[in-house]
């Protein structure tokens, strides 16, 4: 989790969890069960934004780790790109 989504993330698990459960039941279950359906949609939007945000960082952290990184051919001969032959007989 990118640190400046955790307390983005944080609110929302404290938010999820803030009911008293019943015996059997998990703190989001019980959560879940005494949201109003305004409240519900609210919830999803705030994961499905907090998610984009996370899918975001992960490929803006990727591609400046390719920069960073120097090339390395796909298929150089270095042991890390190996691949098995397949023979007429096993295919």
């Amino acid at each position: 989790m990118p640190p400046a989504l955790r307390c983005e993330f944080l609110d929302l698990v404290r938010g999820l969890e803030s009911v008293a459960p019943l015996p059997g039941e998990s703190p989001v279950q019980a959560t879940v069960r005494k949201m109003s359906a305004e409240d519900a949609d609210l919830f999803a939007a705030r994961i499905v934004v907090l998610f984009g945000e996370v899918a975001r960082a992960s490929a803006l952290r990727s591609l400046e780790s390719e920069v960073d990184e120097p090339r390395r051919e796909r298929f150089a001969d270095d042991g890390l790109n190996v691949v098995p032959l397949l023979y007429a007989a096993e295919a």
